[in-house]
């Protein structure tokens, strides 16, 4: 069989070539009947209507029973809609009363108002204080009520002072105040923070940060060269012109085909960043590419598409 050295190549084999771990050289690939290279051009795969066989290194062709269709791909088959797939036959699956199939498959759901039990879809009654689930296959209780599943009934929650009934059966304590077994309990505010709508989860106001550990809102110190930025981490940016080392803003030259962006730099398209040498590195545009500014730097012209294993633009088939 051909091989082709792998000395010469930096990454993989030519097309239609691949690699032999044992030899560590370039083997041609071989191609059965009904079958052609596949995208990469480093195996085969089959044409539609035969499926792989990598034992014997053959394709071979599908039968399809009765009541069987080829996937989208071409390579194996499946059953039509009420059929299900076992071993090489399709047998009917039987919904039973008050049910009906899903738009694909097999699988079937009862209708609303319906239950399954087993391989039945049984009628169920909505007691007082509930309505249909979003499916229609369950009941749920209304806001301020609680499923007691023993009676098949909604019983009404206690709500303490200040608190409100929610959706899942149990009351929600008001902002600024902590529940405490079935009461809730105000809690003294935070001085430059703010009670969400419920509990004693807070925020901070802008120019201060939330400290988890000890709940209170701690002044931000804004370094020289930045400006307060509630939506950072820190609570601070660095003005523009400037950069983030440590916790401090150094002033920073844009190298050579860079650009500022908000508080950072980036590189013109065509070209890389390089953080460790705070450089722009020009990028090797392979054939059939342009300048783009994703993270590769490059995309594929139209009619070709990307081989990231090879890193190049093939003809799209």
């Amino acid at each position: 069989m051909p091989q082709q050295s792998l000395a010469s190549k930096s990454k993989a084999c030519d097309l239609g070539y691949r690699v032999n771990t044992q030899t560590k050289s370039c083997e041609k690939v071989k191609v059965p009947e009904n079958g052609k290279l596949n995208r990469f051009g480093d195996d085969f795969e089959c044409n539609r209507g035969y499926m792989k066989n990598s034992e014997n290194w053959s394709c071979n062709q599908i039968k399809l029973p009765e009541n069987g269709v080829l996937t989208v791909a071409g390579n194996d088959w499946r059953c039509i809609s009420t059929y299900k797939r076992e071993g090489d036959r399709c047998l009917k699956v039987e919904k039973p009363e008050n049910s009906k199939y899903l738009e694909q498959g097999y699988e079937w759901f009862c209708h609303s108002n319906f239950k399954k039990e087993g391989e039945k879809c049984l009628r169920f009654d909505i007691p007082a204080n509930a309505k249909l689930s979003y499916l229609g296959n369950d009941w749920l209780c209304n806001k301020g009520f609680v499923k007691n599943p023993e009676k098949k009934s909604c019983e009404a929650v206690t709500v303490p002072t200040n608190a409100s009934a929610n959706y899942i059966g149990t009351f929600n304590c008001n902002s600024g105040y902590q529940k405490i077994g079935s009461n809730c309990k105000k809690i003294p505010d935070i001085e430059n923070g703010r009670f969400y709508e419920f509990g004693i989860d807070f925020y901070c106001i802008s120019g201060y940060q939330k400290n988890e550990e000890l709940r209170n809102c701690e002044k931000i110190e804004i370094l020289q060269n930045a400006k307060a930025d509630s939506a950072s981490l820190d609570g601070w940016v660095c003005l523009g012109g400037y950069v983030k080392e440590g916790n401090t803003c150094k002033d920073f030259d844009l190298p050579e085909h860079s650009f500022w962006f908000n508080n950072y730099w980036g590189c013109e398209p065509g070209y890389k960043k390089n953080l460790s040498q705070k450089s722009c590195e020009k990028i090797s545009i392979p054939e059939n590419a342009h300048a783009s500014n994703t993270f590769d730097g490059w995309i594929c012209n139209s009619g070709y598409t990307k081989n990231y294993k090879d890193n190049r633009c093939e003809k799209t088939p």
